[in-house]
């Protein structure tokens, strides 16, 4: 064998042998990278787990609640108690104004389904329309400032809407939680000149019990009075 042939016969291993460790590297190398881009997805997953696994448990004490002291589905002789209780808490000055805050609301309203408490709305103080960009923006930076600390970031928020886009009756949802089964709504109502910024609370799943009760005796009642023609 000429010693040409042999030389480039050696080379030719060499260079095979060479590419081979290259290529065994790369693949050391993507290895490597797979394995760290696992572990990440993995940490971030269990991540999530535990948050989501936080707000489930933090939703299951706070859909029982309705505001401070106040629970759902109590009696409407507890509630009338209890809220009385609550609002000798608050600032009410001037009377008959209330504060969380610096949200101004004149009274607190429930609502009951087989004489439990499911439904609670605060009734903000009422509002000119000459003064509501001024006035009613504090009202609702202060509100918002409030629930923020509390529930986080809301999961809607549009804001609030001007003055002149509302007619009278009309209500405008500004911004909304939902926790477990426990919503809580700000919204934004006109009375004609006046306007209020209310704070509603509700818990869906009895309201929908009440819904369902309420659409069965309509169509009763329909029924009944078909059968009278």
């Amino acid at each position: 064998m000429k010693l040409s042939t042999l030389l480039l016969m050696i080379t030719i291993l060499f260079a095979g042998c060479g590419l081979q460790t290259k290529k065994q590297e790369q693949l050391r190398q993507q290895q490597f990278q797979d394995s760290i881009q696992l572990a990440t997805k993995q940490a971030e997953e269990s991540r999530l787990i535990a948050e989501q696994a936080k707000r489930d448990s933090i939703n299951r004490v706070e859909e029982k609640i309705a505001i401070a002291n106040i629970n759902f589905e109590i009696s409407k002789k507890e509630f009338n108690t209890q809220k009385s209780q609550y609002l000798k808490r608050l600032d009410s000055s001037p009377y008959p104004s209330y504060h969380i805050g610096q949200y101004g609301f004149s009274d607190i309203y429930g609502s009951f389904y087989d004489n439990k408490l499911y439904y609670v709305s605060l009734w903000g103080n009422d509002i000119k329309y000459d003064d509501y960009d001024s006035r009613m923006q504090q009202q609702y930076n202060s509100l918002m400032s409030v629930l923020k600390e509390k529930y986080g970031e809301p999961k809607s928020e549009k804001g609030l809407p001007k003055w002149n886009e509302l007619n009278k009756g009309d209500i405008a949802s500004c911004s909304s939680w939902e926790l477990g089964n426990k919503d809580i709504d700000v919204i934004v109502r006109c009375n004609g000149v006046e306007y209020n910024l209310l704070l509603n609370i509700n818990r869906t799943d009895i309201a929908e019990q009440e819904y369902q009760a309420r659409k069965k005796q309509e169509a009763e009642s329909s029924k009944t009075g078909a059968d009278l023609l």
